[in-house]
């Protein structure tokens, strides 16, 4: 059995965040929030939506395509799945 260490955040302090990111990129408020999350935690932001990556990847670097993930490069030892 795998047991997952899922952290929950409180939206009200990403809310102004997540408007201003709607607004600058023409999003939803629902990838909005995602991305602001992202953002505020300090770490890259993997998406498979081609559409927002392509619309966001210019002015936020630490969005990235998931495509481009190497995926061979994560030791399996590292990522406790086997």
């Amino acid at each position: 059995m795998i047991f997952l260490n899922i952290m929950r955040y409180e939206f009200p302090s990403l809310s102004m965040r997540t408007l201003q990111l709607s607004g600058e990129h023409q999003r939803s408020a629902y990838d909005s929030a995602y991305l602001a999350l992202a953002e505020s935690q300090g770490v890259w932001f993997f998406t498979g939506d081609k559409r927002l990556f392509n619309v966001v990847r210019q002015s936020l670097a630490w969005v990235k395509w998931i495509g481009d993930y190497q995926f061979d490069a994560v030791p399996v030892q590292a990522t406790g799945i086997r």
